[in-house]
């Protein structure tokens, strides 16, 4: 299970994704600042690290708020597949999540000693 330092770390990720539309142009999000992330801790859309992942009915693994966004513009549609496809047939990820915080853990422990 995830402990509070834990929550932190993966808050700190979604708190700045979310305040992405108020950054100043230029600035990049935590999200795209974290580089050498392993393929399968990414979102299928735009590569970068997961904070809160959904999985598809077919296994394909987005960030929730990414896909939202691409389900919008696609009409309901798999950006992916472009089957049809909603927001609610997507599981959320806990297992992915609780990877996502260990790779981080382990990155900002090699920074401070490395």
């Amino acid at each position: 299970t995830l402990g509070e330092e834990d929550n932190h770390l993966i808050e700190g990720v979604e708190r700045d994704k979310s305040a992405s539309f108020d950054r100043q142009p230029g600035k990049p999000s935590l999200r795209s600042l974290i580089h050498h992330v392993p393929a399968h801790l990414c979102c299928a859309i735009d590569y970068k690290l997961l904070a809160d992942p959904v999985r598809s009915p077919l296994g394909h693994v987005f960030e929730r708020s990414n896909l939202i966004r691409a389900l919008a513009k696609t009409s309901g549609k798999c950006p992916l597949t472009g089957q049809p496809l909603t927001l609610e047939e997507c599981t959320r990820a806990a297992d992915l999540r609780a990877q996502v915080t260990q790779w981080v853990r382990q990155q900002k422990r090699s920074a401070v000693t490395g």
